[in-house]
């Protein structure tokens, strides 16, 4: 049986560089700590997805550690890794 193909406007093995700050890096392995990382994935994930995959909890209230940046953008977790 041939595997269906991968929808041309969902990337296949896609690549997000990821890096975390302040104590949501103790949620992470010693290598992934205070460092970029690629974050593979498939299809569109939210961010607060890829970020749960991570280990990292999503955070339920706003605090100083658990603002994202999306380049230079805050972040609320509802953006789309692509």
């Amino acid at each position: 049986m041939t595997p269906p193909l991968a929808k041309p406007s969902v990337p296949s093995g896609a690549q997000a560089h990821i890096r975390f700050y302040a104590e949501l890096n103790d949620f992470l392995p010693d290598e992934r700590r205070q460092v970029t990382f690629p974050y593979r994935f498939r299809g569109r994930p939210a961010v607060k997805d890829a970020i749960e995959a991570l280990g990292v909890p999503h955070p339920l209230a706003p605090s100083p550690s658990a603002l994202r940046a999306v380049g230079k953008e805050p972040e609320d977790g509802g953006w789309l890794l692509a």
